[in-house]
């Protein structure tokens, strides 16, 4: 909780000076309900909501952090370190299965059937521990860098970050409940940086725009679904 800690209580200041109306929240995006309501505010109440989803430099500049394979960091990825599992836990204990799923649907891996199995090919003879460490052997799994200007492991990284922090799942729960706390008028944005945060944004947002949403093929609406976008 150190780094997480540290990192709120900076952000705090540099608000306090700017606009001191900021109050500062450590919680995840499924929390907003409790968040909100604790400050006695009410469902649509709000003026706007803006989501970052990206993960911040210092986080990454932080090889203790275990978000990067540019430096050999402790394979951790949480964003909140209290909480379980890391990704040395993911690495080293789902099946192979599961872990291929996981860098196909997060991270568009298109070799993560290859990958892991060299993953469970090495963590049989000794479990993985460190970024660098992780990051060689995905490195090696795709046959090198060949010239290319992203590192092999970087879909990989995304991935498990993905999975550690259960990233869909939050903003899920953010696109679920964040609407009935905007007024009328207000204004939602999400940020989103690669194509698994933004397809679900989408249709979202496609779905919460339209009077209807039965099926295409449907003749008559029986949905009675209304426009709140």
């Amino acid at each position: 909780m150190r780094a997480a800690t540290d990192r709120l209580t900076s952000t705090a200041a540099e608000l306090a000076d700017a606009a001191p109306s900021w109050e500062v929240v450590h919680a995840p995006f499924s929390r907003l309900d409790d968040v909100l309501s604790a400050r006695a505010l009410t469902p649509a109440s709000i003026d706007g909501i803006l989501a970052d989803l990206g993960v911040s430099s210092p986080q990454l500049d932080r090889p203790e952090r275990g978000f990067s394979f540019g430096a050999d960091g402790p394979l951790d990825m949480r964003m909140d370190p209290s909480q379980p599992p890391s990704a040395a836990d993911l690495v080293n204990e789902l099946p192979e299965e599961e872990l291929a799923r996981v860098l196909y649907t997060l991270g568009d891996e298109s070799q993560s059937r290859r990958i892991a199995r060299s993953i469970v090919k090495r963590r049989e003879q000794e479990p993985f521990q460190r970024t660098a460490d992780l990051a060689s052997v995905i490195e090696q799994a795709k046959g090198g860098r060949r010239g290319a200007r992203t590192h092999p492991a970087t879909r990989s990284f995304q991935a498990l970050r993905m999975k550690v922090n259960e990233e869909l799942s939050e903003l899920g729960s953010l696109l679920d409940s964040g609407l009935r706390w905007l007024r009328p008028g207000g204004r939602w944005v999400l940020i989103t940086f690669h194509s698994g945060e933004d397809r679900p944004v989408k249709h979202r947002f496609r779905e919460l725009s339209r009077d209807c949403v039965c099926p295409p093929a449907q003749p008559i609406c029986t949905c009675d679904h209304r426009a709140s976008l």
